[in-house]
């Protein structure tokens, strides 16, 4: 995406008005989201909701890390995007591996699926998209009653280490492919990652409450790792 000679897709440099733009953009998204779940706490299972009050009790966490993302210069180079980019858009082919639907998130503007963003927001989408798979496949299970009483707790520990192991050895490779994208300084790296893969779970949790309220646990636990690392 960053390697055509089209000017539309020509990576260009991060402004401070850009980043001051993402900043309130993801403000706005957390207060929208964290609104959404303190109306729908009663409706919510009760793990659901006991994950749910702990989110909201730590508002202060998530203010603060939005405020480091802001005090943060962070120089990063903007790319057009997949933009909806998790393991459901990946094919195995004879040939290797496929990614389709470049359309975007569906439920974001055109204009907004069309802006350039860094590389990493795609980063992002996979990485939770490891989390989505480790836990709705231990989940799917248990749903089916395949697994013994004693089977879910050691399984979720063994769901988190895979989904880190499948989470640092797909970003190895990425930063290997395309470092010259991406912030020089590991801190600056790091940084802007946690500040997308925030994004991008508190979105699920938005969605997953406006449209599988079953789920909306799974990235619920996602903000809670997100912030406790």
């Amino acid at each position: 995406l960053a390697s055509g000679s089209e000017p539309a897709f020509a990576p260009e440099p991060t402004t401070a008005a850009e980043r001051r733009a993402w900043l309130r953009d993801l403000r706005a998204l957390a207060a929208q989201v964290l609104g959404l779940l303190a109306r729908r706490l009663p409706a919510l299972a009760d793990p659901d909701r006991r994950a749910a009050e702990r989110l909201l009790a730590r508002r202060g966490a998530l203010a603060a890390e939005l405020a480091r993302l802001g005090e943060a210069k962070l120089q990063v180079l903007r790319i057009r995007t997949h933009g909806d980019l998790h393991l459901g858009q990946v094919l195995v082919t004879e040939e290797g591996f496929k990614l389709i639907d470049f359309e975007g998130e569906p439920a974001r503007p055109l204009a907004e699926r069309r802006r350039k963003r860094p590389a990493l927001q795609d980063v992002a989408g996979m990485l939770r998209s490891f989390h989505y798979v480790a836990e709705s496949a231990l989940a799917a299970r248990l749903a089916r009653g395949e697994l013994d009483a004693a089977a879910p707790a050691r399984l979720a520990r063994f769901a988190e280490a895979w989904q880190t192991w499948a989470g640092r050895s797909f970003l190895r490779a990425y930063r290997e492919l395309a470092a010259p994208l991406l912030p020089a300084r590991r801190a600056e790296l790091e940084l802007l990652l946690r500040g997308l893969l925030l994004e991008k779970a508190l979105y699920e949790v938005g969605y997953e409450l406006n449209n599988r309220p079953a789920w909306v646990g799974l990235p619920l636990r996602g903000v809670e790792q997100i912030l406790a690392h």
